[in-house]
This record gives C-alpha cells, sequence and structure tokens, in this order.
C-alpha cells in the first residue's frame, strides 16, 4: 500500500464534510493563497470515509460539548481572521 499526503482544500463553514480514504492521520491546516487546506497522511488505496470537521473563529461562541465530542486539529490566519478547526468525533 502506498502512504502519501493528501491535500483537502476546505470551505469555512459551520460543518465541513471531507471523505477521506479510511485510516487517515491529519497532519495540520494551513492558509494556501487565498484558501484553507488541510493535509493529511493517507493509504492511498484505502476506502473513503465520510469525516466532519468543524470551525470556529476567535472570539466566537463554541457549543459547550467541545470537550467531549471534538478533536483540536490546528489554527490559521487568513487576514484579519484567526480560524480554528476542530474533528467531530463524537468521543
Amino acid at each position: 500500500m502506498t502512504r502519501t499526503i493528501w491535500k483537502f482544500p476546505l470551505h469555512v463553514d459551520d460543518v465541513i464534510r471531507i471523505d477521506m480514504p479510511y485510516g487517515a492521520v491529519v497532519r495540520t491546516v494551513q492558509q494556501q493563497g487565498d484558501r484553507a487546506c488541510l493535509w493529511a497522511e493517507v493509504v492511498a488505496e484505502a476506502e473513503r470515509e465520510p469525516r466532519y470537521f468543524r470551525v470556529f473563529g476567535t472570539g466566537h461562541v463554541m457549543p459547550n460539548d467541545v470537550d467531549y465530542g471534538y478533536e483540536y486539529v490546528g489554527t490559521w490566519q487568513a487576514g484579519q481572521f484567526v480560524w480554528h478547526l476542530y474533528e467531530v468525533t463524537g468521543r
């Protein structure tokens, strides 16, 4: 099986669905040009699974369950805005 890094462009929205190869390991989220992107280590041949993410801006209200059902991925800056990405894990 071939392991590689894939880039997934993000649309800043309340909930983001990304179909990734099963077992993908998220490595970072950063601004590239005018777009936020997530990079993940994947096995290219693996079946795809939906993964869900939430974006919160600095100073925005976060849900009370963020400590239990979300896993922090990273923070990036886009101009004057600072965004924070969490994966919805349900744990």
